[in-house]
């Protein structure tokens, strides 16, 4: 029923046929339609900005157009979310953070967030010219790559990520549930196949990507079509290229999406159509034309007191363009982070999967004979055939599946000793052999390409040669001395610093103690002591040839005594 919120009191609407429809929007800002006489008592005191209450869903909208014809006027209202836009700043920026501290700084007053899953992931939202703390909350879901809902009876905003969710067992076939056919749009107007990344400070790839500065995906086509991107808030070569990576896989093939109108047969009928049950925000496989396609429910028209004719937008891209670059670039967590935020981050988050987990179901599968064989865990559903997210562990290991009980698992730990994941996040780990493709520190000054063998390092390296881990020499930089004057070079030296090695731009430096032999890439050798030097020279102002100073000896053979000869 919807009512009127008036000064003296709520007045009641009829609308005609009883049929109006409210509308939840990927987004959050849901709206109102409906239709009413003229002669409605109601009618004369309709309002733009007026107040409409829906007692069903118990949410407040607000009326923003009034089309009134002859007999019967149509009006449009959406959600009143006028809280979340009582306030403005003119420039914002949440200093690359978590969604719930971006969000607790401008969450109107008397307002509070939950959120369905706990995400730490930190992420940039940005507006240059600023904005309400609804246009902060919208370019978010775009950032964060989740969805809103705004429950405007108890003032809870509420935050979902239907990507994340698992693929229901709901199968929506063209003859039962489908009002049209689907449609498919496609365009390549954006398509791009080599991204040129380039971060803080002109910060590039190409030493650690085979000296190539770009990334390429030529899987949809061979075409070269080149995109330079450009993101200073990237100090590190490694993150840099991974955001590439992933914004070029977004970009490298057409985009494409289905739409597909519905019916909402659950809702009419639903104890026939029960394996119909349809929802905003879940992934529900829609058959047709032979091929069975993956989409989420993206936007549902709902008629509360008829049913039947209740519609779902089912779409394979989401509203809010989760892939859009300025969500895409975020993917990766913050690129100025260090180690250990990341690591507190992912406790945080294993935390919040396992102590905070709510539902669910165990199950012990047996054998013929009645013997306990292997546990099951199931997130969303209570029948083991129907569930699609689970854990399996029996004799071959754990694992977990998005997809059903027989996998495939993406998450494991097997009998033979193997570990699956896509990311692993650990304090200290022991290994006998690691595998790798790069080794590298979170700034990218310091990295080991394994499949190059290409090595840099910004300090020393040190070597130990006894249990105590006294240090017996090192290799890097060091200043060295010649004959054109002091230049830096890398070098090899003991621990004391009195004997080493240096290569520098101008030529090599041999010491030890008070002696040193110098040579020089203009053809001088030098070697000097305590008591005098010789020089060695194939040009200058002395001319080629061989210059000693102090006294020259010589003798015979070894074993007969020294004879000065100067």
């Amino acid at each position: 029923m919807l009512e009127l919120i008036t000064a003296e009191g709520n007045v009641p609407i009829h609308d005609v046929g009883n049929n109006y429809a409210v509308t939840h929007k990927w987004n959050g800002i849901d709206t109102l339609h409906f239709e009413l006489y003229l002669d409605d008592p109601a009618f004369p005191q309709l309002a733009e900005e007026a107040y409409i209450y829906e007692t069903t869903e118990e949410q407040t909208y607000v009326i923003k157009g009034i089309d009134a014809g002859s007999s019967t006027a149509d009006v449009d209202c959406q959600l009143n979310l006028e809280a979340w836009q009582s306030t403005a700043v003119f420039y914002y920026y949440n200093n690359t953070s978590s969604l719930p501290v971006t969000m607790q700084q401008v969450v109107p007053s008397g307002w509070s967030m939950v959120y369905e899953t706990m995400d730490t992931q930190r992420r940039s939202v940005l507006l240059d010219a600023g904005g309400t703390p609804l246009d902060i909350a919208l370019t978010a879901q775009d950032s964060y790559g989740c969805a809103m809902r705004f429950d405007t009876g108890r003032h809870i905003c509420t935050v979902y990520y239907p990507q994340a969710n698992p693929i229901s067992g709901t199968l929506l076939t063209e003859s039962a549930a489908m009002r049209r056919r689907p449609s498919r749009t496609g365009k390549s107007t954006d398509l791009v196949t080599r991204v040129y990344p380039i971060g803080a400070n002109g910060l590039t790839i190409g030493h650690i990507n085979g000296g190539r500065d770009y990334v390429e995906n030529l899987h949809y086509t061979d075409k070269i079509i080149c995109k330079v991107w450009k993101d200073e808030r990237y100090e590190n070569s490694i993150s840099l290229r991974s955001a590439a990576q992933a914004l070029l896989d977004s970009l490298a093939t057409p985009e494409v999406s289905w739409e597909v109108s519905l019916f909402d047969l659950y809702r009419s009928d639903p104890q026939r159509w029960s394996d119909h049950k349809v929802e905003l925000y879940q992934r529900v496989r829609v058959a047709y034309n032979g091929s069975t396609i993956t989409a989420l429910i993206a936007e549902e028209e709902i008629h509360p007191y008829h049913p039947e004719n209740n519609t779902v937008a089912v779409n394979s891209i989401p509203r809010n363009s989760i892939n859009t670059i300025s969500g895409l670039k975020d993917e990766i967590q913050n690129p100025n982070s260090d180690f250990n935020a990341k690591r507190d981050a992912a406790i945080q988050n294993a935390t919040q999967l396992i102590a905070g987990s709510h539902g669910g179901r165990v199950v012990l599968v047996q054998d013929e004979d009645g013997k306990p064989i292997e546990l099951c865990i199931l997130s969303d559903s209570e029948d083991l055939a129907t569930a699609r997210s689970l854990w399996r562990w029996n004799e071959g290991g754990l694992g977990h599946s998005d997809t059903g009980y027989n996998g495939p698992f993406s998450l494991a730990i097997t009998k033979d000793g193997a570990i699956v994941a896509d990311r692993i996040t650990v304090g200290t780990l022991n290994a006998g052999l690691i595998k790798a493709g790069v080794l590298t520190d979170d700034r990218g000054k310091n990295f080991w390409n394994m499949e190059t063998g290409e090595f840099s390092t910004s300090g020393t390296i040190s070597s130990y040669d006894s249990p105590d881990g006294t240090l017996s020499g090192y290799l890097g930089y060091m200043t060295g001395a010649t004959e054109s004057g002091t230049t830096s070079g890398i070098g090899v030296g003991n621990a004391s610093g009195d004997c080493y090695a240096i290569a520098t731009g101008s030529g090599i430096r041999l010491q030890a103690g008070d002696y040193s032999v110098y040579v020089t890439k203009t053809g001088v050798a030098k070697l000097t002591g305590k008591a005098g030097s010789v020089l060695i020279t194939s040009s200058g102002d002395k001319g080629a040839g061989v210059y000693i100073t102090g006294r020259l000896f010589r003798r015979g053979s070894e074993g007969d005594e020294w004879t000065n000869i100067t």
